[in-house]
């Protein structure tokens, strides 16, 4: 089975400036244009990190974001939010709803890199919840 590391779910492909990075590192990006799409493809692979656009219609980042903190099952999975402007209110709401980091346009794929060896170091540690989780004991 092929272990998915990053989704993102945009409008479009993720833009990076220096993607060859991710590409020698092996790591494995899936594309999606729409939040349905998305939380699909999250019921079936479950990435390390989902990247969610602030640019998103229909069903907006936000929502997106609820709807997967919401679900018990996804609880693990690490989540940033995209947007091209740097805006105090977004990047409060994002925090509050759950998400794990706010990245502002453009992006590299070093920090990219960045944040998944962060989640990896993260996975050796259990916490609590994570145990109950894991195991439903909830």
């Amino acid at each position: 089975m092929m272990i998915l590391d990053i989704l993102y779910i945009g409008q479009g492909k993720l833009e990076l400036k220096d993607f060859e990075l991710l590409e020698h590192a092996n790591i494995i990006i899936k594309n999606v244009n729409d939040a349905i799409s998305g939380l699909i493809e999250l019921k079936y692979k479950q990435p390390k990190l989902v990247l969610l656009n602030m640019d998103l219609i229909k069903i907006t980042a936000f929502d997106c974001l609820k709807i997967i903190r919401q679900n018990p099952q996804y609880y693990h999975i690490k989540i940033g939010m995209i947007s091209h402007i740097e805006n105090f209110t977004q990047i409060e709401n994002a925090f509050n709803y759950g998400a794990d980091y706010f990245l502002i346009t453009p992006i590299t794929a070093q920090t990219l890199l960045k944040i998944l060896d962060n989640i990896n170091y993260q996975a050796f540690f259990k916490d609590f919840e994570n145990v109950l989780n894991r195991y439903n004991f909830s």
